[in-house]
């Protein structure tokens, strides 16, 4: 399968970082004035599956669907992947998280609710309450890199790994070049992540097995 799990994983899969200097904005200033992020995902510059993020107000409550589709063929498919979220977030937290994902068959749940003692999430890997300012690691928020706790979005328990800030280089965003916050995550998955000057997620990449994984936002 040449690392095709493998590549899912690193691409879905969220972390627990540890704490280190951000420039974080929060969730407002990661929304693009479209309320829709969209991304290609290439495996060594062919594609290899998609992901959407569409963003909407509810009240006071903002409203993150996030649809990733993934696929592997030689003529037929060889490896399909889905996963499938909602965050509901209000006064810059998330207060709730559904979540479902088919993993080449194998499939994940993680449902979270904000609580008086915590956030409370039931999930495939079993019950857990996190702290009550934990974040999604869906990417599209930069504040996940401000040290606080990360939920896996898929198996919906935290894991730690380490973040290193790097100094900010050139990307493309939207057809458009800008300056962008660049970080590295290391630990158990190896990515690097840009974000724009507004906090917006605009890249991702990693390699894996010798093979390159790259989000490409769409103009």
């Amino acid at each position: 399968m040449l690392g095709t799990r493998r590549m899912v994983q690193m691409a879905a899969l969220a972390f627990a970082f540890v704490a280190i200097p951000a420039q974080a904005v929060g969730p407002e200033g990661a929304i693009p004035a479209s309320g829709v992020i969209e991304f290609d995902i290439l495996r060594n510059g062919s594609p290899f599956g998609a992901e959407r993020i569409d963003f909407r107000r509810d009240g006071d409550r903002l409203i993150v669907d996030i649809k990733i589709d993934m696929e592997y063929r030689l003529l037929i498919p060889l490896f399909r992947y889905s996963h499938r979220s909602r965050e509901v977030w209000k006064d810059g937290r998330l207060i709730q998280i559904d979540t479902t994902t088919d993993d080449d068959g194998e499939k994940f749940f993680v449902t979270g609710r904000a609580t008086p003692r915590g956030f409370a999430v039931k999930s495939t890997s079993g019950e857990f309450t996190m702290p009550a300012d934990v974040v999604p690691g869906s990417y599209w928020n930069e504040d996940m890199l401000s040290g606080r706790a990360i939920l896996n979005t898929q198996a919906g328990k935290l894991v730690d790994s380490q973040v290193r800030k790097l100094p900010p280089e050139p990307v493309v965003a939207r057809g458009q070049q800008v300056t962008g916050r660049v970080y590295d995550v290391t630990g158990d998955f190896n990515l690097r992540l840009w974000y724009g000057d507004r906090g917006d997620w605009v890249k991702l990449r990693f390699t894996t097995r010798g093979s390159e994984i790259e989000y490409v936002l769409r103009p």
